[in-house]
């Protein structure tokens, strides 16, 4: 984890084993006024917004509780953020929600329903402003989520996310 920075760290679920990182869900999130998810794990965005950049990831995820979700984010503070991922609400979607000033705006939803619980999920963007989700089941095959732009987000850092439910048992 040399080149990350973990926000709010909680050691006991995090872990880095084999070559992947570990990542235990809390039952917390950052949605509108929430701000009290750990582990959200990001770096700098490279080029600083105004390159193309992108970040690809493997996940396996299994949410099966609403409001369960993981995957990629760009973050600024927990008020500003664009997030990205596998989410359990009624059934297992790939959600893309943007939050400028506590005022989440949920950009895009695909049905994950066929898709594996092992998956690959990316953030790409052309020219260092615009963000486009994409998942894949296989790594060759992409399928878009949505669009938007990191306006609205100083610093932008990328990384990975993980929650449960708020306000249940993990």
């Amino acid at each position: 984890l040399d080149r990350w920075t973990v926000i709010r760290p909680d050691e006991e679920r995090l872990s880095v084993a084999d070559g992947s990182l570990n990542i235990l869900a809390a039952p917390f999130d950052i949605y509108q006024n929430l701000q009290d998810l750990p582990n959200i794990i990001v770096q700098p965005l490279p080029g600083g917004g105004d390159e193309p950049w992108s970040i690809t990831t493997e996940l396996t995820w299994d949410p099966t509780v609403n409001f369960q979700n993981a995957g990629l984010m760009v973050y600024g503070d927990d008020d500003h953020y664009i997030k990205t991922g596998m989410v359990w609400n009624g059934s297992r979607n790939f959600e893309l929600i943007k939050e400028l000033d506590a005022n989440p705006v949920h950009v895009g939803e695909v049905s994950a329903g066929d898709v594996p619980n092992t998956f690959m999920l990316r953030f790409v963007s052309n020219d260092g402003t615009a963000v486009v989700s994409q998942f894949s089941a296989d790594g060759e095959s992409w399928t878009d989520v949505g669009s938007t732009d990191i306006t609205g987000i100083a610093n932008p850092q990328i990384g990975v996310y993980a929650m449960a439910t708020p306000g249940a048992p993990d």
